[in-house]
């Protein structure tokens, strides 16, 4: 090792020496972050809150206020665009900042059906066994708009009553004329109908909607379906309202890309 003179002043009685490679300066890597359908929103809103609070009362109140905000953003985090995928209901959000930079960051949200709901398997065909719904619903009655009924299902779901009148009749005469006819009749304790309110997509306010219930019977089996024109309206009302808010809430400060 070449030898190297070092004066120390100004009161500095010790020197430390090491040998080796110096440390590498820390390298900023591309950042993402994902979460339920507020998460754009949110690192948006906390963005431009920090630009707002460093501005004067005069930007603040001057006309080309969005402007100004749209081009501090670009200044401090590069240039922005906000990705929108829709599929039927479901939703997702990415909000992409400093594109092309070392540093890009990603924050995407995606529109999340409410787990519980969508395990109740309404309007996706799933048969329940009057056992297994009855146990189900007195898990989950927090779904119910009402307690009572949830337990009155409960309880009619386990002593199911169905009964079953059938007519067969097959005839054919000698001019080839046939008449075949299977007549099925059902009557049952279990209730047509039942009201939720619930939460439909996470993050987002419950909502009331009317569940018909559906019975299939063959020979001693029965199995039920739930269906929800209600449901299928408020997930669709729900996902444009969200689409809309987009125009107001990232549309003043970034492009909007819906693929």
């Amino acid at each position: 090792m070449e030898q190297v003179h070092v004066k120390l002043e100004n009161g500095v009685k010790e020197l430390v020496v090491r040998q080796g490679a110096a440390q590498k300066p820390d390298e900023r890597q591309p950042y993402s972050f994902s979460g339920n359908i507020w998460v754009p929103k949110h690192e948006l809103m906390d963005r431009i809150r920090f630009i707002k609070d460093s501005m004067s009362q005069d930007q603040l109140d001057s006309e080309d206020l969005n402007d100004q905000i749209r081009q501090a953003l670009i200044e401090h985090h590069g240039s922005s665009v906000l990705e929108v995928s829709v599929d039927d209901v479901q939703v997702c959000l990415k909000m992409i900042t400093g594109r092309g930079w070392d540093t890009q960051e990603s924050y995407e949200g995606k529109l999340l059906a409410e787990p519980i709901l969508q395990e109740l398997g309404i309007n996706s065909g799933k048969a329940w066994s009057p056992r297994d719904l009855s146990g189900f619903i007195k898990k989950n009655r927090i779904l119910f708009e009402s307690r009572d009924q949830a337990m009155e299902l409960v309880a009619d779901l386990r002593d199911i009553k169905a009964k079953i009148e059938r007519d067969l009749e097959d005839k054919s005469d000698d001019r080839g004329n046939k008449r075949k006819l299977d007549d099925l009749q059902v009557s049952t304790n279990i209730i047509e109908s039942f009201v939720l309110n619930c939460l439909i997509f996470k993050g987002i306010g419950k909502r009331r909607f009317e569940v018909e219930v559906f019975l299939d019977v063959r020979g001693s089996e029965v199995n039920i379906f739930l269906e929800s024109i209600e449901l299928i309206e408020i997930q669709r009302a729900g996902v444009q309202d969200l689409l809309d808010s987009l125009h107001l809430d990232f549309g003043p400060y970034m492009p909007i890309l819906q693929k």
